[in-house]
């Protein structure tokens, strides 16, 4: 018996040697002390997170002197903790592959005591600075500073010291920290401070990111992937157990001696930074990534361009889905999930010969992937069979579908994954309508029966003669044979139709206040499945929707007639309709030649923000040309007038003569003027900026002046050349100053003000556009520029328009495009380097 039980010690033995030898070891360079800056890897290491995945982490905490780059580099640690600077490193030759960020925003900034008087970046100018000149960690600091007309050789820089008494003691004015612990120390002093933040001004990068060499990742693809696996498990749970992650640093990993409640608020602040703008630990977006590298690049940091796609770890780059055991459960036993959709709803979705295609195909393909489970569509003839397929059961879920009362008595919906500006279309030769309300109740509008929005027009304005429609084919039918004075649909399913079947018959005339915001519509039934489709959609990255958008909206449409370029014929039409004295034909004749010379594809989306503010454009030449037309009409009562009294004469007849000419030549360049923006720039010129911006305020200035906003132009008398596409820039200024205007209008400014300057320094040329319309909220500034990203205050456009303006200057012409709050308005800086003027 002893014997038995001997071996079997002994075998249990061996088996504990065996499993500890298949534990690999590798080991984690930490950028700092111990603290609850890694408190991810901590909980990953005593939970046994790495371990479950076969790994045996030794967490290395930094000394002075260790370069964490190099260690990893050199295979002293085959990963590393480190900052956005990661990339200029890269572009230096280190072989070094980014995993996963764990800070959204960097919490690197400038600290000052307000008794200092330092209030504005610019006034750090011969202050007392503490800095290491080949510091990395500083080049956020710089890329601030610099953005601001300074260089850290305009400060008194100080030796590099982490002593933060130094600026208690106001031994030196100005020092760098992580809000994550400095605040605490300063507010637990009682000191009034202020903060000077990068991602204020334009520079918000990520920043504790994860990173690995690249020779670890050829030789051991595996193993990062379980490595990022198990730290973005252990930082998951460390942030939703704060206390209990401090308990565990204060018990094996406070080497600096922090007392609990320091440990506690870094946590909280760690929280706030790690869920900024992102519901997902390690959340990455290349939009976000590649704009990092532009802006060091940019500055003058990177020394030879990085492939963000060699950069990126690819494997397990998707959103990691957390299901509970019973979701999972649920899936496994699924056999499939059921999905009807609308067959005839292009470019959103539609069944072809059987097939799913369309933007919503293009999304569940992400999902499916996410969730690893196939959806198998159910074949609909129609919309309104779809909705009864679901209510009936014979489907699982609708593809993409809106709240409404009546659908949650047998459906629940997801968050929104698409919102779709509606728009009204009808025949070309109808005039745009400045006002949605002001539709007429004799006049017919087609709207799908069963659409979400039929229901929603309907009770928004009850005084349109809404007709049922079977589906968007049929309305525009309609519309075109004159059955209908209008159709109400979305923008993009609208263009689509226009470009495949109704080429120049129908126009946009009108859009509306409302979005469509859709989701998934899940059976109420099976409430996990609810869940499941929620985090599926929260899956999905924003360099995805990004990418389907662009993909269906702007690549779609060439294979076809140019659509956007339609619109401009219609835009130029409806003008000439206005004026009935221009020559109809030859213009649209000459418009229809520079269709066909701009068929390019990438000045898709340009005409299309170009059209999406035709509606303005309309409105400003109305309100300019009022004037003239009103000088023509008391000329022509005066001459009636002098007639009737028999004072008459020659003189009177050729001061009138002169006086009309003057006007009707004013008008005609203002058509030259609108018709000249509308023109897609062939190729890069010389161009002079003042004069174009002069242009450029020119064609919205009556807006401006009727609606009493002020206009300040100032500095704007330099002989300046920027080579690039005079029109498009032109077009991003407008889109630039509107969007002042709209913001003034729509939350009804007194005294609005829009003032446009230009500032020159050895090495950049800057036009700023501020207005005082009380700025953009912090939560949606890092969106403003976000395509199809609208506002309350953005509600007359479709969320194009700043986009096109970065797109513009930043890819077209090699400029820099921000957007900050400042005083009590925002500013808008374009900027480019002396050597492009």
């Amino acid at each position: 018996m002893n014997r038995i039980i001997l071996v079997f010690l002994l075998f249990l033995i061996l088996a504990v040697n065996s499993y500890s030898k298949e534990l690999e070891k590798v080991s984690l360079q930490l950028q700092w002390k111990h603290q609850f800056q890694f408190a991810g890897y901590y909980i990953a290491k005593e939970k046994g997170f790495f371990e479950e995945v076969g790994l045996d982490v030794t967490l290395k905490e930094k000394s002075y002197g260790v370069n964490v780059s190099n260690e990893v580099v050199e295979g002293n640690s085959q990963y590393g903790v480190g900052r956005s600077t990661l990339i200029i490193e890269r572009s230096q030759g280190a072989k070094l592959v980014l995993i996963a960020p764990i800070l959204q925003t960097s919490p690197i900034v400038f600290f000052t005591l307000k008794s200092s008087g330092i209030k504005r970046v610019q006034d750090l100018r011969n202050k007392k600075v503490v800095i290491g000149k080949n510091e990395t960690a500083t080049v956020t600091l710089a890329a601030m500073v610099h953005s601001q007309g300074l260089k850290f050789e305009d400060m008194k820089i100080q030796e590099n010291s982490y002593d933060f008494n130094l600026l208690l003691s106001r031994q030196v004015d100005v020092m760098p920290g992580y809000t994550t612990d400095r605040i605490y120390q300063l507010e637990k002093k009682g000191k009034e401070y202020n903060i000077f933040h990068p991602k204020d001004y334009g520079f918000d990068f990520y920043e504790e990111i994860l990173f690995t060499s690249e020779e670890e990742l050829i030789n051991h693809p595996d193993r990062v992937g379980r490595f990022k696996e198990a730290s973005l498990k252990g930082w998951e749970y460390a942030l939703s157990n704060i206390e209990e992650s401090v308990e565990l640093i204060l018990e094996k990993y406070n080497t600096q001696n922090k007392t609990k409640e320091e440990l506690l608020f870094e946590g909280k602040e760690f929280y706030k930074l790690a869920y900024y703008n992102s519901d997902i630990v390690g959340d990455i977006d290349l939009n976000k990534v590649r704009r990092t590298h532009d802006v060091y690049n940019l500055l003058g940091f990177i020394k030879n361009k990085v492939d963000v796609g060699d950069f990126i770890y690819e494997k397990g780059n998707e959103k990691e889905l957390l299901f509970t055991q019973e979701e999972k459960n649920y899936l496994k036993e699924k056999a499939k999930i059921k999905m009807c959709v609308d067959p005839s709803w292009m470019p959103y979705e539609q069944l072809k010969n059987g097939q799913h295609i369309g933007i919503t195909a293009d999304y569940y393909e992400i999902i499916s992937r996410n969730i690893n489970k196939e959806f198998y569509i159910v074949r609909t003839k129609d919309w309104t069979q779809s909705l009864e397929f679901v209510k009936k059961r014979k489907c699982d879920i609708l593809s993409l579908a809106m709240e409404t009362p009546k659908r949650k008595k047998y459906l629940n919906f997801t968050s929104s994954y698409l919102k779709i500006p509606l728009v009204l279309a009808t025949k070309s030769n109808m005039p745009f309508v400045g006002s949605i309300q002001s539709i007429d109740s004799d006049k017919k509008i087609g709207i799908p029966k069963n659409y979400a929005f039929n229901e929603l027009i309907k009770k928004k304005y009850p005084h349109f003669n809404i007709v049922d429609v079977e589906n968007i084919d049929d309305g525009l039918t309609k519309v075109q044979q004159g059955k209908l004075f209008g159709y109400i649909g979305t923008l993009s399913s609208i263009g689509y139709l226009f470009q495949k079947k109704f080429t120049g018959e129908l126009q946009i005339s009108g859009k509306f206040d409302e979005k469509w915001e859709l989701g998934v519509g899940v059976r109420n039934d099976e409430p996990l499945l609810l869940d499941i489709m929620e985090k599926a959609i929260n899956s999905i990255k924003e360099n995805e929707h990004n990418g389907i958008l662009n993909k269906w909206i702007a690549i779609k449409y060439e294979k076809g007639v140019d659509y956007t370029l339609i619109y401009q014929v219609l835009g130029v039409t409806a003008i000439l309709l206005l004026f009935f004295f221009i020559s109809n034909i030859r213009l649209k004749k000459r418009v229809k030649i520079e269709i066909e010379k701009n068929r390019q594809r990438e000045q898709i989306l340009i005409q299309q923000s170009k059209m999406a503010a035709m509606g303005e454009m309309m409105e400003s030449i109305a309100h300019q040309w009022r004037q003239p037309l009103n000088g023509i009409s008391l000329e022509k009562d005066l001459i009636v007038e002098q007639y009737q009294q028999g004072f008459l004469n020659d003189q009177v007849i050729e001061d009138y003569s002169v006086k009309t000419s003057q006007l009707l030549r004013y008008m005609s360049k203002t058509i030259d003027d609108f018709r000249d923006f509308f023109k897609t720039s062939k190729e890069k010129v010389e161009f002079n900026v003042c004069k174009s911006i002069r242009e450029s305020s020119g064609i919205i200035k009556a807006k401006i002046k009727n609606n009493f906003i002020e206009f300040v132009e100032k500095d704007c008398k330099h002989d300046i050349y920027i080579k690039g596409y005079p029109n498009e820039f032109k077009q991003a200024i407008v889109n630039i100053i509107s969007n002042g205007v709209d913001v003034i209008l729509e939350k009804e400014i007194k005294n609005g003000k829009i003032t446009l300057g230009i500032e020159i320094d050895d090495e950049f040329v800057a036009i700023t556009i501020q207005d005082n319309g009380g700025g953009i909220p912090s939560d949606i500034l890092k969106k403003v520029f976000d395509p199809y990203f609208t506002t309350k205050f953005q509600s007359q456009g479709t969320g194009l328009g700043l986009f096109m303006a970065k797109s513009i200057i930043e890819k077209n012409m090699d400029g820099l495009l921000t957007a900050e709050n400042k005083d009590d308005g925002a500013l808008f800086k374009i900027k480019f380097r002396r050597e492009n003027t």
